[in-house]
């Protein structure tokens, strides 16, 4: 598979999620088409007859598969078995090597995440399907350990639940709950959560912040253990990440940092290392930049914690500009107010041979697996490089299908 995964969201409705979806697939089958003739030439070498369509014949995968095994009759049966295996393992290798390893769901306050998962999960067969992320604090741990054990079953075994506090105003302001002790809370919430999956009959839990007694699933995942993964952003949580999960999940954070802190970390004990970069590609390069920038400026305008620590690691200047701005006049125009400095150092946009240039230093940071997180730009200015397109405020349906199309060409090839 691609050394990159995707995180889909942020401006995206349900149905645009499925439409994204079923692009990969169409996309990693057309990929798998253009390559059957070369293969086929290879296998009629071998057995003497052609397999595989010809130029005005319409590709039956079910049919020339039959074929094969025909043809293959004529050979000893532990020879034909060989190249047919041989064939079908080099066909199914090339799909799967133009997926994403993993397509990440976020929650805020639209799509509930397990749901949307649960979609994802029936469009693919080998991408593995994550949470980026669900909070610790809306949902019992009880209840995330059975929605992760619940996508675990429909995927096959392919779940990755990704976990972290949010943030002040949407725990309190949209959920009404207490934003308290995010750090022992959720080294509790996972530690149960864990037990739940592990566990062959009830568990009883007499925690600081929960109590459970006789929970037990009436479930069996396929496995035991499913992966977890942490949002961290201070040093409290990164040490919790490499203490208790499997995997880490960075955001908007300087590669410079970054690169310290995972040798540092890493050093001590090895987990997995992700980080999400807001990405826009686009054949115009000043509508991905324009794009990245807004989502940018959006974050640190209204997140507290990733505000607080860009301005201690290099940028609070722009974090100072951006938040003044915002509480005079909102989020209109604080993109003008993103450095081009800021914006190279934590997002990735531009035209496809920009992208895949940015994509490489952030990888020389020393992430396992980038998540590149799907931003259409909103004037539509995607389609192809010298075609000019209807510019709207929000992109539509037929502009998201466009974008997408961009984006997952332009990074299915990166290794």
């Amino acid at each position: 598979m691609s050394q990159i995964s995707y995180s889909l969201g942020s401006l995206l409705s349900i149905q645009d999620i499925s439409c994204c979806v079923q692009i990969l697939s169409k996309m990693s089958m057309i990929s798998h088409n253009n390559t059957t003739t070369t293969n086929n030439k290879a296998l009629q070498s071998l057995t003497g007859t052609a397999i595989g369509p010809t130029k005005n014949d319409k590709w039956d995968h079910d049919r020339d598969i039959n074929r094969s095994k025909i043809v293959l009759q004529s050979s000893s049966s532990s020879s034909k078995k060989t190249k047919e295996s041989e064939w079908k393992e080099s066909e199914k290798k090339k799909r799967e090597s133009r997926e994403p390893q993993a397509i990440w769901i976020p929650e805020t306050w639209g799509m509930e995440s397990f749901a949307i998962q649960g979609m994802v999960a029936s469009h693919t067969a080998h991408t593995k399907i994550g949470s980026s992320i669900i909070n610790t604090y809306s949902r019992s741990p009880a209840l995330v350990a059975m929605g992760a054990a619940t996508i675990d079953t429909i995927s096959n075994g392919r779940a990755i639940l990704g976990l972290g506090t949010s943030s002040p105003p949407i725990i309190q302001d949209f959920h009404g709950l207490h934003f308290e002790n995010p750090v022992s809370r959720t080294r509790e919430y996972i530690e149960i959560i864990k037990k739940i999956l592990n566990s062959k009959g009830p568990i009883k839990h007499a925690g600081t912040h929960f109590k459970l007694k006789n929970f037990q699933l009436l479930i069996k995942p396929p496995r035991k253990k499913i992966p977890i993964y942490l949002a961290a952003v201070n040093k409290n949580m990164v040490d919790l990440a490499w203490d208790i999960a499997d995997g880490v999940i960075f955001y908007m954070r300087p590669q410079k940092e970054m690169k310290k802190t995972i040798q540092k970390m890493q050093s001590k004990k090895r987990i997995k290392t992700t980080s999400q970069i807001i990405t826009c590609v686009s054949h115009n390069s000043e509508s991905a930049v324009t794009r990245a920038k807004k989502t940018l400026s959006f974050y640190i305008a209204v997140g507290s914690i990733y505000r607080r620590f860009l301005a201690q690691n290099g940028y609070n200047t722009e974090t100072t500009n951006i938040y003044d701005e915002y509480k005079k006049t909102g989020l209109k125009n604080l993109e003008s107010l993103v450095t081009n400095t800021m914006l190279h150092d934590l997002a990735i946009c531009g035209t496809p041979n920009e992208v895949q240039k940015q994509l490489k230093k952030f990888q020389g940071t020393g992430i396992d697996l980038p998540i590149l997180q799907f931003n259409p730009p909103s004037d539509g200015t995607v389609a192809t490089s010298n075609t000019a397109t209807t510019h709207t405020d929000k992109p539509n349906t037929q502009n998201i299908k466009k974008a997408f199309k961009l984006f997952h060409k332009t990074f299915s090839d990166v290794t």
